[in-house]
């Protein structure tokens, strides 16, 4: 595993200012490289309190591309209680038709 790097953990840092996260805020998200799947990523408490936030706060908001990209980044977080909001926020709705 490696450590995020500054730039990763900047990005970060500007989504959870983020009043609303925009197309752009995604694109950076994408290109910083922490949405890459084997990148094996060690996160500092910083970059986890980042996460923590952005989770909290924007993912009831997040299309089905972004839920994917977020679920990669909270992969590596190793944070079960979020991982378990967030799933909760987006599983699928099923319909009772008795």
């Amino acid at each position: 595993m490696r450590p995020i790097t500054i730039e990763q953990e900047e990005t970060l840092a500007r989504l959870a200012a983020a009043s609303k996260l925009t197309k752009k805020d995604w694109r950076l998200l994408l290109a910083s490289g922490l949405v890459n799947s084997k990148n094996k990523l060690l996160y500092n408490s910083s970059s986890d309190t980042y996460i923590r936030i952005i989770t909290l706060i924007h993912c009831a908001h997040m299309n089905k591309h972004q839920i994917s990209s977020w679920s990669s980044v909270l992969w590596w977080s190793r944070d079960f209680d979020l991982t378990q909001h967030f799933n909760s926020q987006h599983k699928p709705k099923f319909h009772s038709y008795e």
